[in-house]
């Protein structure tokens, strides 16, 4: 399946891994101006479970020596971050999820593979939900505060979706997040901000 994923690179630094669809385009060149940007084409990963999935990206990471990185996932690719943070914990320290949808409404893993495996997931992460999303809805932030131990949950004030829209509020929130993680300016106790 590695032969399959394809990436797309841009700038130098800490290397952080993106798994965003074409509309967080902007949100990775404003990253690359600060980090090495590993940006996987949409169109791969299909057809395999969240774990399998994982797997193969953690293969990629190990076949171009990443021993470390940040992972930053939207949508259903969130699964697929959440799987390889809890299968290689020393590897994935920061991560980052946007409208992430690898929940249901009761706080369970949509994908079976993932079950028994988030509270494994030791990676500070930063949650982030648009206000207007009903794919992503706001309401579900509290569910991925509970299941992860390290959640930071960010609320993007009108956006639906949060990549594309309100960009220097979300590549700002980003930004500070992949720079500090367990220093970042949201209190972790607090749970929610506003940007």
């Amino acid at each position: 399946m590695t032969d399959h994923i394809q990436f797309t690179e841009s700038g130098e630094g800490d290397p952080v891994v993106c798994l965003l669809d074409s509309s967080a385009t902007a949100l990775t060149d404003a990253l690359s101006e600060d980090f090495a940007i590993l940006r996987r084409a949409p169109e791969t990963f299909s057809g395999a479970n969240a774990v399998a999935r994982a797997e193969a990206l953690l293969a990629v990471a190990d076949a171009r020596g990443l021993s470390s990185f940040a992972l930053l996932a939207q949508g259903e690719d969130c699964a697929t971050a959440l799987a390889a943070a809890a299968l290689r914990p020393q590897a994935i320290e920061t991560l980052v999820l946007m409208s992430p949808r690898a929940l249901d409404e009761h706080g369970s893993p949509r994908d079976i593979s993932l079950a028994g495996l988030l509270g494994k997931v030791e990676a500070q992460t930063l949650a982030l939900f648009g206000t207007r999303s009903a794919i992503a809805s706001p309401a579900m932030g509290g569910r991925y505060k509970r299941a992860l131990a390290k959640c930071h949950l960010i609320y993007v004030y009108d956006a639906d979706d949060i990549a594309g829209e309100r960009l220097e509020a979300v590549s700002e929130v980003v930004l500070d997040f992949l720079k500090r993680r367990e220093a970042f300016l949201v209190s972790n106790k607090d749970g929610r901000a506003h940007a």
